[in-house]
């Protein structure tokens, strides 16, 4: 395997700030299995390619090429990770949209192999018929869906002119959950709303200029009040149809709730 691909960036390093717009760093190896043993988990950047061009994300910025990685490495690097870490998930994508990369279906296959989860964020854009139908068929991924602009407004500073209202890019994300529904799949779904604090950011190295959509904030709580509406309608409708599998999976992503919480991965407060 290519020793420079790997890279290891411990939490609040200063690496971890400047790593983005930098060389990888080379790194021995022989070193991965301790690193990996430590982890929680694995990012591996299938693509940087974006078909958004998102004001609060620094993508745009980037200094190095925007590019597919090499097929080979990356499925040296998921050999590698079975290999020091099983049981390790791994998330395909950094700062880039994963489904433009072809080859995404065949990362899942192969992670698939060996019962570890695909993580994968998308901006919805691309998550057509045949894509959901594809995605659907792996039984090991978890998929966020990066809504992150409540408001029509907001949504405009996302660069990307197909999808003109909230309303039509929030029922994306209702079509992907009423399929898990329909075919009682068992993926973890994520819908990140409105990550409005800096410090909550990734990207929060670049500074408060991320998050600078919401200056109207009767408009911003409309928006995230119309949000939980819809979801909620989405969720009664779920539990009409599809009784059992809806008990199922709220007991099971409450558990999983309670020991986020538990792990202060998940902070509450009074705004919350």
């Amino acid at each position: 395997m290519d020793n420079s691909m790997i890279t290891a960036h411990p939490p609040g390093s200063e690496d971890t700030v400047h790593s983005r717009n930098e060389c990888t760093t080379e790194r021995k190896f022989p070193e991965l299995p301790d690193v990996a043993k430590k982890a929680l988990g694995f990012f591996l950047e299938i693509t940087s390619h974006c078909n958004m061009h998102c004001k609060f994300c620094p993508s745009d910025d980037l200094q190095r090429p925007k590019n597919h990685i090499d097929e080979r490495h990356a499925l040296e690097f998921l050999t590698a990770v079975n290999t020091f870490a099983p049981g390790h998930g791994v998330m395909l994508n950094d700062l880039g949209e994963t489904f433009l990369n072809k080859k995404l279906f065949h990362y899942i296959g192969e992670l698939a192999k060996t019962n570890t989860e695909a993580g994968l964020n998308t901006n919805l854009t691309l998550l057509n018929e045949t894509n959901l139908q594809k995605l659907f068929a792996y039984p090991n991924f978890g998929l966020v869906m990066s809504v992150q602009t409540p408001t029509d407004k907001s949504l405009a500073q996302r660069g990307y002119n197909r999808i003109k209202t909230f309303q039509e890019y929030l029922g994306k994300a209702c079509v992907v959950i009423e399929e898990k529904f329909r075919l009682s799949h068992p993926t973890r779904l994520e819908i990140h709303l409105a990550e409005e604090l800096a410090d909550n950011l990734i990207q929060s190295d670049e500074g408060l200029r991320l998050w600078t959509l919401f200056e109207d904030r009767q408009e911003y709580e409309e928006g995230l009040a119309y949000t939980v509406r819809t979801l909620s309608e989405l969720a009664e409708r779920m539990k009409a149809q599809y009784p059992e599998f809806y008990q199922t999976e709220y007991d099971r992503s409450m558990e999983l709730y309670k020991r986020e919480l538990e792990s202060g991965e998940v902070v509450l407060d009074f705004e919350t």
